[in-house]
């Protein structure tokens, strides 16, 4: 073995460090401990100030006309890409949604309730398509992608849903379909790096025994509803768009 040969491989192997360490560090890191989890995404990704995300809802509420005593729309973190103006594509809403526990033989139940509401005709909304839709039973994690047109544009979403302990993680994030190869790699790397706190994970032993309908319908219309609802911030926002132009 010449020691040319081993100075060569000792240089790659630095280059492949040092590569590396730079993709790392190009990587930014959100934390939510009050809510027992993170997740990580490109440095270019800022995270939405609650009071621009509570106006937003209000408005979208009035506008929408919708009831917020009986609906509700507040989200609990949004998450874009640095850009001028909030609420700019590609974007992510999580909701988190604590004391939600659905028990292990009723996963499957949400799961397809999940799927049959984004396959729902939507206002607004045409050429509704379910990509893929898949359940990740080691992460207790439900995934899934949508393609539909609002307006003009095609769009796609792409949903995960995660079932903590006593909580449920919802991520649904747009873009519009020409945006999909350089910013969805990105979503769903968010997806799959996010972590959750000891505590928050799944566990089937703790499992309360109560049926479907006694332990999750009081919550399950608001996470079924997750996808009308962004619907609507989308058409929202396409429509102040379109006025402004």
């Amino acid at each position: 073995m010449s020691r040319q040969w081993m100075f060569g491989c000792c240089c790659a192997l630095v280059a492949a460090v040092v590569m590396c360490a730079a993709v790392k560090a190009q990587a930014k890191r959100f934390s939510f401990p009050e809510a027992g989890f993170g997740l990580q995404l490109p440095a270019q990704w800022v995270q939405v100030p609650g009071d621009v995300l509570r106006k937003r809802m209000e408005s979208l509420a009035q506008a929408m006309e919708i009831d917020t005593e009986s609906k509700r729309l507040d989200y609990d973190y949004a998450l874009q890409l640095e850009s001028k103006e909030w609420f700019s594509y590609p974007y992510i809403l999580i909701s988190h949604r604590e004391g939600l526990r659905v028990d292990s033989g009723e996963i499957q139940e949400m799961n397809e309730r999940v799927k049959t509401s984004l396959q729902k005709e939507q206002p607004g909304v045409s050429n509704n398509e379910l990509v893929s839709a898949q359940y990740d039973p080691r992460r207790h994690e439900y995934r899934a992608e949508t393609r539909f047109r609002m307006g003009e544009t095609d769009m796609v979403l792409l949903k995960a849903v995660w079932y903590l302990n006593q909580d449920v993680l919802v991520a649904s994030a747009y873009l519009p379909e020409s945006m999909y190869s350089r910013y969805a790699p990105d979503v769903l790397q968010a997806m799959d790096s996010l972590d959750i706190t000891p505590e928050n994970v799944y566990r089937a032993e703790d499992d309360s025994g109560s049926t479907f309908w006694e332990a999750v319908l009081p919550y399950s219309k608001v996470i079924m509803a997750t996808v009308i609802v962004l619907l609507l911030v989308g058409i929202y926002l396409w429509r102040q768009r379109s006025n402004g132009s």
